[in-house]
């Protein structure tokens, strides 16, 4: 329904439609209407502040999620750079680990190398001796 047809006089189309007969022909009634209009006025004026209420509320809903998940976003952030330093110092270490395991395996190697080395000057030493000792018996 428009506001039009709230007015004080309202008409109705007759079967030719171009006569228009008023419906309210009295002033008391007309008086009625008014107010009707009036408190339609009203009502439509608060109906739509409490939308414009409902609308700013759900605004104020919308904003708040976009803060809380821009905050959010945020926070991802500052763990992924504190993600990426710590995988930064474990590539270090980890490199670090490499060079100080291969030259300790080094090392070990020519250590183990020099205790052969020594085992097996030892073993010829050895061997020398009984040598040496079983020709000089044998000479006498």
């Amino acid at each position: 329904m428009g506001i039009d047809t709230l007015k004080d006089t309202r008409y109705k189309r007759n079967e030719d439609r171009d006569k228009k007969i008023p419906l309210l022909n009295n002033e008391d009634e007309s008086d009625d209407d008014e107010e009707l209009f009036e408190r339609s006025k009203q009502a439509a004026s608060l109906n739509s502040n409490s939308k414009i209420d409902q609308v700013k509320h759900e605004l104020d809903g919308a904003i708040g999620v976009m803060r809380n998940n821009i905050n959010k976003v945020l926070d991802r952030g500052d763990r992924l750079e504190d993600l990426e330093a710590k995988s930064e110092r474990f590539e270090m270490n980890a490199f670090n680990f490499n060079n100080s395991s291969r030259k300790l395996s080094n090392r070990m190697w020519w250590q183990s190398v020099k205790s052969k080395l020594t085992l097996a000057l030892i073993v010829i030493g050895i061997v020398i001796i009984v040598i040496v000792s079983i020709v000089m018996k044998n000479k006498k």
